[in-house]
């Protein structure tokens, strides 16, 4: 009988032990360990600043720009030509055909091509033959590829064709089609190197990296949203803005900064631009001006960049992110990480298993109370293998 009782007593406590045992599991809470990025960053609505050289009519009547939209152009090139009174819209597209011609025959010698399909007889008599010793060569015919090389010698030798026959025709034909329009001209060439544009917003003259300290956060705030404007390409008046070329090889982002987001910038600081209305366009830039506090604490910061980034020559806002530091980890609250001996540690979980590993702090929110951590390469068990983070306390 008192075996029996003894029996009943141990299976009593068993259970009950069990029981404390899942009751003390169920307390304990996890998160699952996964690899996140944290950015340390403001996020802001800002304008880009460029350096531009606007150009104005020189003259009234019809312009004709021998620049395309976004095309890089060099210094001392011809932007533009005003054409006293009203030209045929059908010459203005002619000149515009002969120059598209013009600055594919300019790359082909810049190139090394000595033949268009577009430029005449004897540059296809040439383009044909050098086809043939392809051929011949993969025939092993050199004989015959012996052949074309002489007489596509003879041909260049002779004067019957160099590499600016097809410039030079197409020069000629330009010039004849300006005599055509038969009146008089003004020429306007570009004073810098950079990217052309007909489209103006009527913010150039106030955007310029060097009036930026005149600038306070409540004016810069209250600029009114700039339209692009195209300039009129039918007719202008003396004197009316029409065109202007871009610096490509430094441009500006600039934001008016709250106190606490201010507090973040540092002068000639690197930081990170995400410029979200441009397709998330990423790209490197260090602060290069930050203004005096204004009666609210608020700041203006200008942050130069030098990568040429096609879509900032067609925006003037910006919805940026300025990233000061990212950091890839495993996201934790700070409760989680236990103090130790040495480095600080985590538990992770993989199946019923836990096991302990020890971590270094990439990053502290203190506002939110989260960690950014990643295993010490001294560590044992690295978190890579946990499949949660245990939060709670189980010691």
């Amino acid at each position: 009988m008192k075996k029996r009782f003894a029996l009943i007593v141990a299976v009593i406590i068993f259970i009950a032990a069990i029981a404390a045992l899942r009751s003390v599991k169920s307390d304990i809470v996890t998160e699952p360990a996964e690899l996140t990025t944290l950015e340390n960053s403001v996020h802001t609505n800002g304008f880009i600043v460029r350096d531009e050289t606007m150009y104005y009519a020189t003259g009234t009547g019809t312009p004709y720009f021998g620049a395309s939209e976004g095309e890089r152009i060099s210094k001392d090139s011809q932007v533009a030509v005003i054409f006293e009174g009203k030209v045929d819209s059908d010459s203005i597209k002619e000149l515009s055909v002969i120059d598209a011609k013009l600055k594919r025959a300019y790359e082909a010698e810049q190139n090394g091509l000595t033949h268009r399909s577009d430029t005449g007889s004897i540059e296809n008599d040439i383009m044909m033959r050098v086809n043939e010793i392809y051929g011949f060569a993969e025939d092993d015919n050199v004989r015959m590829a012996a052949q074309q090389h002489e007489a596509i010698d003879s041909l260049r030798t002779n004067g019957e064709y160099n590499n600016d026959t097809g410039a030079t025709r197409l020069e000629d034909e330009k010039w004849r089609t300006i005599q055509s329009i038969g009146s008089g001209r003004k020429e306007i060439y570009s004073e810098i190197s950079g990217v052309f544009s007909t489209y103006l917003d009527g913010l150039e003259p106030v955007l310029v990296p060097d009036r930026i300290e005149q600038y306070t956060p409540s004016y810069i705030r209250g600029l009114p949203d700039a339209e692009n404007e195209e300039a009129d390409l039918n007719h202008v008046e003396t004197g009316d803005p029409i065109c202007k070329v871009m610096n490509n090889h430094v441009w500006y982002a600039l934001a008016a900064l709250n106190s606490d987001e201010a507090e973040k910038c540092s002068k000639n600081t690197s930081v990170k631009l995400r410029f979200n209305n441009m397709a998330d366009a990423e790209v490197e830039g260090i602060i290069d001006y930050i203004s005096d506090a204004d009666e609210n604490g608020d700041r203006l910061v200008l942050i130069r960049c030098s990568t040429y980034v096609e879509s900032v020559f067609s925006y003037r806002r910006a919805d940026m992110d300025i990233i000061f530091d990212s950091y890839t980890g495993y996201k934790v609250p700070v409760n989680a990480i236990r103090a130790g001996d040495g480095n600080p540690y985590v538990y992770g979980q993989a199946g019923s298993s836990s096991f302990k590993c020890e971590v270094k702090v990439l990053y502290t929110d203190s506002g939110s109370e989260y960690s950014i951590i990643e295993s010490t390469e001294e560590a044992k068990n690295k978190l890579s293998r946990a499949e949660r983070i245990i939060i709670s306390d189980i010691e």
